[in-house]
């Protein structure tokens, strides 16, 4: 009896650890890693997979893509503007 106690005490926040972090991270669609870890959860695979979901910061990822790109924007922006005016602008890399 107690060592049933003792399995559904550590290993039920084990199995839904993924559930977990994605809670402590205010991901949204809490319901939806619920229902994902209850499901393939019990696969170590499925299991492994919701736990890197969880640990990775996607909004994070998009910050930077879209800080990249506007980045890149800006830098045509600039290139088109010398383009216009008649003057180029050399980056210093020498050759020309």
């Amino acid at each position: 009896m107690i060592f049933l106690v003792l399995i559904v005490v550590c290993g039920l926040p084990l199995y839904f650890l993924p559930t977990i972090i994605a809670v402590k991270r205010k991901e949204a669609r809490l319901f939806g890693w619920f229902c994902l870890n209850l499901m393939v959860g019990w696969t170590a695979i499925g299991w492994f997979v919701l736990l890197l979901m969880a640990s990775i910061d996607f909004e994070k990822e998009e910050r930077a893509r879209q800080a990249q790109e506007n980045f890149y924007l800006r830098e045509d922006a600039k290139y088109k503007a010398a383009q216009n005016s008649g003057k180029m602008i050399h980056d210093g890399g020498g050759g020309e």
